[in-house]
C-alpha cells in the first residue's frame, strides 16, 4: 500500500496564504518550529503538508476508515528516517523538492514502487483526474505487458482508488495540484 501527494509550488504560492492561526490548525508545535527555523519557510510548509497528505492516504487505505480531516494529528518526524505518525500508525516518507513541485510518497515498508509525475496543460480538476488515470492504466499495461483494456480503476466505498486486473485489486495512489499530478503503484 502506498500514498502520495504533490504540491505545485507556483500554484500554492499564488493561491494560498497560510496565516499563523491556520498554521496552528495544521501543524504541531515541533513542526511550526521547524518551519520557523527553515531557510525557506514556505517550502517547509508545503513539504510538511505533502508528507501529511501522503501519510493520510496510506492510513485510510490501511485502516479502511472513512475519510476525515485532522492534519495536525499526523506528525512529521525527521530522525534517521523521515516518517509520519498518527497514533500507533507510523509510515516512512520519501520526498522530492524541485523548483516546480514537491512530491511525497508514503509506505509501510521498503517496497518496489513505480511512480511518475505528470505535467498538465491546465489546472482543470476533472480533466486532470481523467488524464492521470489514463496515464496510470497505460503505464501499468506497458510495465506488466498486458492489454490496457483489461485494467480498470475503481474506488472503495470510502473513495480510495484501486486498480482491478483480472478480478484482483491492486493499491494505487493518485494526486494532482495546480499543473502537476502523480501516480504510484
Amino acid at each position: 500500500m502506498i500514498g502520495n501527494d504533490i504540491v505545485d509550488l507556483n500554484f500554492a504560492q499564488n493561491h494560498r496564504r497560510l496565516l499563523p492561526r491556520v498554521l496552528d490548525k495544521l501543524f504541531t508545535q515541533k513542526e511550526q518550529q521547524k518551519i520557523h527555523d527553515s531557510e525557506n519557510p514556505s517550502i517547509q510548509i508545503w513539504l510538511l503538508w505533502s508528507m501529511k497528505e501522503a501519510a493520510y492516504k496510506l492510513y485510510v487505505q490501511v485502516s479502511q476508515s472513512k475519510p476525515f480531516y485532522n492534519p495536525k494529528a499526523f506528525e512529521c518526524h525527521f530522525n534517521d528516517k523521515t516518517q509520519v505518525s498518527f497514533g500507533n500508525f507510523l509510515c516512512d516518507i520519501t520526498s522530492k523538492i524541485t523548483i516546480n513541485y514537491i512530491i511525497s510518497e508514503a509506505n509501510l515498508a521498503p517496497q518496489k514502487m513505480r511512480s511518475k509525475v505528470v505535467i498538465f496543460d491546465q489546472p482543470d480538476y476533472k480533466s486532470q483526474s481523467l488524464t492521470l488515470k489514463d496515464k496510470l492504466i497505460n503505464d501499468v499495461a506497458q510495465h506488466f505487458n498486458i492489454n490496457f483494456r483489461s485494467l480498470l480503476i475503481q474506488k472503495t466505498k470510502s473513495g480510495i482508488p484501486f486498480l482491478v486486473v483480472n478480478n484482483q485489486m491492486f493499491n494505487v495512489s493518485l494526486t494532482h495540484h495546480g499543473y502537476y499530478g502523480a501516480y504510484a503503484f
